[in-house]
């Protein structure tokens, strides 16, 4: 398998095998890496004033991916691509496809040096203020591939 390697820094796949938070070595210039600069204003701006989006019955022509944990906790969803947990299948949502979507999104993977096919799960996420994710380690294979 080849791997695309990070303009600046990148993360270890060993590290990726427990939370960061428990790990003592942690130095917080490894948490945070600088690609490059996208302008996302104009995306900002179109979810600040349409927040709606992310509520299943304002995304009729995409497809409404159930997850358990975030439903439960109040994370609303845009789903774009999604890897099963063992990477079997990739699903492509609707809104992947669609153009405006395409014009916010594909800069920013041009910048990470990712071409879209590489891209196991994209989705935006919207966590209401008074919402706080404990802490947690993802698991499944994409995690650390």
């Amino acid at each position: 398998m080849d791997v695309i390697e990070p303009h600046m820094g990148g993360v270890r796949i060993e590290d990726k095998k427990v939370p960061t938070f428990t790990r003592e070595d942690v130095d917080e210039d490894e948490l945070a890496f600088v690609f490059g600069e996208v302008d996302t204003s104009a995306l900002k701006s179109y979810l600040t004033e349409h927040l709606e989006i992310f509520q299943p019955e304002h995304q009729q022509t995409n497809v409404n991916l159930t997850r358990p944990a975030h439903d439960r906790w109040g994370v609303g969803k845009v789903m774009f691509r999604f890897c099963d947990d063992f990477m079997l299948r990739v699903f492509e949502f609707p809104w992947w496809h669609d153009p405006f979507w395409q014009s916010h999104l594909l800069p920013i993977f041009e910048t990470l040096g990712v071409p879209p096919h590489r891209i196991m799960r994209c989705l935006l996420a919207c966590i209401p203020p008074s919402v706080n994710i404990p802490i947690h380690h993802d698991t499944g294979l994409w995690v650390s591939v």
